[in-house]
């Protein structure tokens, strides 16, 4: 009981205080030097971190080419995996975000400024133009951009099927994917939880793939296996 009303009253909003804190500071930031953005957003992660006592490690970064930009893909358990994946991966990640997030005030500043990619899942012809929008702008810009392909955090900690998604902006922007796991950060937080205990988390980083001769299916049934085989080592 203790644990839960500590967290309720004081871990998660300092986690949100401290994500709210750091969106203005980097949209601030960024109106004078966008060199800003990435040095903030490692702030960021490592500051929800910190506050959520996660003790973590990572293993396989030194596989990855810095000198490239990727689709990350990977599974989701938990609100705590973006800032693992940003504290760790040495890349300049950005988010594919929904499009009605850029009418919030300062939320959508930032995301604009700042190179987040805005998807319009409004309807099938809208999305497959963003995604083209998307490819374009990820080509341009030397981001790399997480995506969670499962679409939603899993509630029993199972990798969960794969949408098409990450296999598609891979294709149309010609960009290596990098698959990755994140173990144990359900047990800080798990899915629709509201209590955040320390726990041991884990980034698994497995070897990039190539796009030659893969198709939108064939590429998405290889993420979910590279995937489930991370989760397994």
């Amino acid at each position: 009981m203790l644990s839960y009303w500590r967290s309720v009253l004081f871990t998660i909003p300092l986690a949100f205080a401290t994500t709210a804190i750091l969106i203005w500071i980097s949209y601030i930031l960024a109106l004078f030097d966008r060199r800003t953005v990435d040095p903030t957003f490692r702030f960021w992660a490592r500051a929800v971190m910190r506050v959520c006592g996660a003790r973590h490690r990572a293993r396989g970064i030194e596989t990855i080419d810095t000198s490239r930009n990727y689709i990350v893909v990977s599974n989701h358990l938990s609100l705590i995996d973006s800032p693992l994946l940003v504290y760790y991966l040495p890349l300049s990640i950005r988010f594919l975000a929904k499009k009605e997030l850029l009418k919030i005030p300062v939320m959508g500043g930032y995301m604009t400024r700042t190179g987040h990619i805005p998807i319009d899942r409004s309807n099938p012809r809208a999305a497959l133009e963003s995604m083209n929008d998307a490819a374009r702008k990820l080509r341009a810009s030397g981001h790399s951009v997480l995506i969670y392909p499962e679409g939603t955090r899993s509630m029993d900690g199972e990798l969960q099927e794969f949408k098409d998604g990450a296999a598609m902006l891979a294709l149309k922007s010609r960009l290596p994917v990098l698959p990755v796991a994140v173990v144990g950060t359900n047990r800080v937080l798990p899915a629709k939880g509201v209590v955040i205990r320390s726990a041991d988390v884990e980034l698994r980083v497995g070897e990039a793939i190539t796009l030659d001769g893969h198709t939108r299916a064939s590429l998405t049934a290889e993420l979910h296996a590279r995937v489930e085989r991370l989760l397994a080592s």
